[in-house]
C-alpha cells in the first residue's frame, strides 16, 4: 500500500500541478488508504437473541377405584373403574385391564372421534366401572389395570394391581343349601338341596348325614358319587329326600351334606328342620 502511495505521488509531480493541488491531492490520497485499511482489518459482530415464552400446560387427573385382595374370592364384592379430569387438550384415554372371563389382557380406547359424547374440554370427566359385581362367582389369584390419558402436558398414568393373599389352590370345595324347610311334621317328606362348586380339583364324593332327635337310632350315612362338578368352577345341585315318622314331642333334625374332592378336602351344609307333632 505504501509502495502504491509513493508511486501515486511521483505521477502526480512528474505531471506538473501546483504546490497546493498537490498537497490536496496528497491528503486526499492519505485519508482513502487510512479508511481502506481500517475498513478491512475491523470486523464487526452482532449478536441476536430470541426469548421463548415457556407454556404450563395442565396435566388430567386420574383417580382408580381399586380392589383389596380379599376382594378376589368367592362371594365378594368386586368393584373396579376409574374417573378422569381432563387437563389441557385431552386426546385419548387408554384402558388395559385382566379381564376375568378370557384370561387374559383387554384393552379398551376412547378418542375424540371415537367418542364425541365425552365433553373432550379442560375440566370435562370421563367415569367408568367395566366391574361391578355384587358377588364373585369363584376365587381369583390377580387383578390388574392401568388408565393412560394423552393431553399437551405428556402422559399420565395411574395403575392398579392386586394379588390374592389366599393361596386358592388349597381351598377345598364350595357347597351350601339350596333348599330347606323350616318346619316338618309327622310322617312327612322333606326335600332338601345344596349346590356344590369345584373349586381347583374335582368333586369325589357326597356324605349325606341325619341327626333326628324324634327316634332311637339315625339313619347310616348316604353316600353319593354321582353327577358331581369336575375341573375348575363347575356347578351342580345335590338333593336328598328324608322321611319323618311319627313322634308325640318336638324335636330337631338336622341333614349334613358333607362334600370331598380328589384331595380330601372337604366343607359342608347344614339344614336345621323343627319337627313338630
Amino acid at each position: 500500500m505504501k509502495k502504491y502511495l509513493i508511486f501515486s505521488l511521483l505521477l502526480i509531480v512528474a505531471c506538473g500541478p501546483s504546490e497546493e493541488e498537490i498537497q490536496a491531492r496528497i491528503d486526499n490520497a492519505v485519508e482513502q488508504a487510512t479508511s481502506t485499511t481500517t475498513s478491512s482489518s475491523t470486523t464487526t459482530s452482532s449478536t441476536t437473541s430470541t426469548t421463548i415464552k415457556r407454556v404450563e400446560w395442565t396435566p388430567s387427573e386420574i383417580d382408580l377405584t381399586c380392589p383389596r385382595s380379599r376382594d378376589l374370592m368367592y362371594k365378594s364384592e368386586f368393584k373396579a373403574g376409574f374417573n378422569v379430569r381432563f387437563g389441557s387438550n385431552p386426546t385419548q384415554i387408554l384402558l388395559k385391564f385382566y379381564n376375568f372371563e378370557d384370561k387374559e389382557e383387554q384393552s379398551l380406547e376412547w378418542t375424540p372421534s371415537i367418542d364425541p359424547t365425552i365433553n373432550w374440554e379442560k375440566g370435562g370427566e370421563k367415569s367408568l366401572y367395566f366391574y361391578d359385581t355384587e358377588s364373585l362367582v369363584r376365587d381369583y389369584e390377580f387383578f390388574y389395570f392401568t388408565v393412560e390419558v394423552k393431553d399437551s402436558s405428556g402422559v399420565v398414568t395411574k395403575e392398579c394391581d392386586i394379588k390374592n393373599d389366599v393361596d386358592i389352590y388349597t381351598l377345598p370345595p364350595i357347597v351350601e343349601t339350596y333348599v330347606c324347610p323350616e318346619t316338618a311334621g309327622q310322617n312327612e317328606e322333606i326335600d332338601v338341596s345344596v349346590f356344590i362348586i369345584s373349586r381347583t380339583a374335582d368333586v369325589e364324593y357326597i356324605q349325606w348325614e341325619f341327626q333326628d332327635d324324634t327316634i332311637a337310632n339315625n339313619y347310616s350315612d348316604l353316600i353319593v358319587t354321582e353327577d358331581l362338578p369336575e375341573k375348575e368352577y363347575r356347578l351342580e345341585t345335590q338333593g336328598v329326600v328324608y322321611s319323618t315318622g311319627s313322634f308325640n314331642y318336638s324335636g330337631n333334625l338336622s341333614i349334613i351334606a358333607n362334600v370331598y374332592d380328589s384331595l380330601g378336602r372337604s366343607s359342608k351344609a347344614v339344614c336345621g328342620i323343627v319337627l313338630e307333632p
